[in-house]
């Protein structure tokens, strides 16, 4: 290896120019490529041997190599510099590419070219303005570095749609997880992933869903195969599985007490489970035709069907409280008759001074639309000074609740979203493998797993400036809409 050192001057015939020779020892090649970091001003060298050679060229040729790499079974190829990330690529014939950290000599990642012929990288190509590597033999290969516009581009929260999506107030971390079983663990203020863990069989992929119990400290898991477990969200333990398993595909899990409930699609069943296997009951109702989501409101159970209509239960007693159907208006005494049918354990008869309210809320305007996830924001009070009724010692409405807002959340459908009652903004999870933050008035705040972001740089929406009633609104499985109901209303193609 020749190293020449040109001078700063004007070029001359008269000109001395300066090299040094470097000549590797006996018959081993230690030169088949160099590249030079004007940051250390150190040389790497790349040998026959499969060994990378850091040489500092002030110092004798004696000892001027500084460190020896290892890592390559073959011989090096390529190397490249990048110097705003200061970092060295290597190529070898192993397949094997490998980089290393400038003045620390760490090998930081290694992976392997895969989908090219077997024949040796003839051409290698280091786009450093956006971090993209492009290698070729008798096939083209390329990949996206960190901070390149088409990686941040392929980002995801998840590698495959999402399913649910949790919030735990006290650690202030968000549960999401995807049709794989892999559940991740989000911490809300570095949108970093704190925990990854996987739920399911390697090769299992389906619809699954999860909700934590009442102590908030366990995650209560229903995977595709009907499989209800319990686990250790902060160090991914599986802790017990529930005797009962699930006939149909689950919509949706919640708990209460030391009560499990489960809905099922396309079925108007709802599974009432012991959580330690021993008294467990179904629930039905004929304003039920079947239950696309639940959520619990204090010691209420909120069942929602696709023809709209909706039965809030009691949790504790089975009893239906009060009722919003799509079609009736009218303000009903409930009867026996009237309430939900509870098998396979006795129950106590629902007295005949229970009432049930029935009124009218469209919570979609498109036909061909159907709600598929909801949340309730639990310190919500009841403002209306409009009639009222009192059911169990509260205060109920009797009016429709209004539609406050409403706007497209991601470009396919929405399987699940919450609501942060701390901080007033809504989480949801799509089947485009996203999980995004908003403000409840539809201002996206970020991506989890995708960019960095703060509530001070949101992504506004200007037609979210209007009001409800006068902003043109296209209801859809990808919307969200926020109205006042029941008394309650973050691609592994790195370096």
């Amino acid at each position: 290896m020749v190293l020449v050192e040109l001078p700063s001057g004007c070029y001359g015939f008269s000109q001395k120019v300066s090299k040094r020779c470097f000549n590797s020892p006996n018959t081993q090649r230690f030169f088949t490529c160099v590249d030079y970091s004007p940051s250390s001003q150190f040389l790497m060298t790349g040998g026959a041997d499969g060994c990378l050679r850091v040489l500092y060229p002030g110092i004798s040729k004696s000892s001027s190599i500084a460190k020896k790499l290892t890592g390559h079974t073959r011989p090096i190829t390529h190397l490249a510099y990048n110097l705003r990330e200061k970092i060295f690529i290597s190529v070898s014939e192993d397949k094997n590419i490998r980089v290393w950290k400038d003045g620390t000599w760490v090998c930081l990642q290694s992976f392997y070219i895969y989908g090219m012929k077997d024949t040796p990288v003839s051409s290698m190509c280091y786009n450093t303005l956006n971090n993209e590597l492009y290698l070729a033999n008798t096939h083209l290969g390329y990949f996206f570095g960190i901070g390149t516009d088409v990686y941040q581009s392929l980002l995801r929260s998840h590698h495959m749609p999402l399913c649910t999506v949790l919030y735990h107030e006290l650690f202030k971390q968000v549960i999401s997880i995807c049709q794989a079983g892999v559940v991740s663990v989000w911490d809300v203020f570095t949108r970093k992933a704190v925990m990854q863990f996987k739920v399911t069989a390697e090769n299992c992929v389906g619809h699954t869903v999860m909700s934590l119990d009442p102590s908030r400290r366990k995650l209560i898991v229903v995977t595709s195969d009907g499989k209800l477990s319990f686990w250790n969200f902060n160090n991914g333990k599986e802790l017990y599985v529930h005797p009962v398993s699930m006939p149909k595909q689950v919509t949706a899990v919640v708990c209460s007490m030391n009560r499990v409930f489960v809905s099922m699609k396309g079925s108007n069943v709802i599974f009432d489970l012991d959580t330690q296997g021993q008294k467990n009951r179904f629930l039905k109702h004929h304003l039920l035709k079947d239950i696309t989501c639940m959520d619990l409101h204090e010691s209420r159970l909120i069942t929602l069907s696709s023809d709209e209509n909706l039965v809030v239960w009691n949790a504790d007693t089975a009893m239906v409280m009060y009722t919003i159907n799509n079609t009736c208006p009218l303000v009903l005494l409930a009867s026996e008759t009237d309430q939900g049918k509870i098998s396979d354990l006795p129950f106590k008869k629902i007295s005949q001074s229970k009432k049930t309210r029935k009124t009218n809320a469209k919570a979609v305007k498109n036909d061909g639309t159907y709600i598929t996830c909801m949340s309730t924001n639990t310190d919500e009070t009841n403002a209306d000074d409009g009639p009222c009724e009192n059911i169990d010692e509260q205060q109920v409405s009797l009016r429709p609740p209004p539609l406050l807002t409403s706007w497209q959340a991601h470009p396919t459908k929405v399987v699940s979203v919450l609501y942060v009652l701390a901080d007033d903004k809504i989480i949801t999870a799509g089947l485009d493998c996203f999980v995004k933050h908003w403000t409840d008035r539809g201002d996206c705040v970020g991506i989890y797993g995708k960019e960095k972001w703060d509530e001070n740089t949101i992504i506004s929406s200007p037609e979210l400036d209007m009001k409800p009633d006068t902003a043109k609104m296209e209801v859809s499985p990808t919307t969200v809409e926020l109205s006042t109901v029941v008394a309650a209303s973050w691609c592994e193609a790195r370096w």
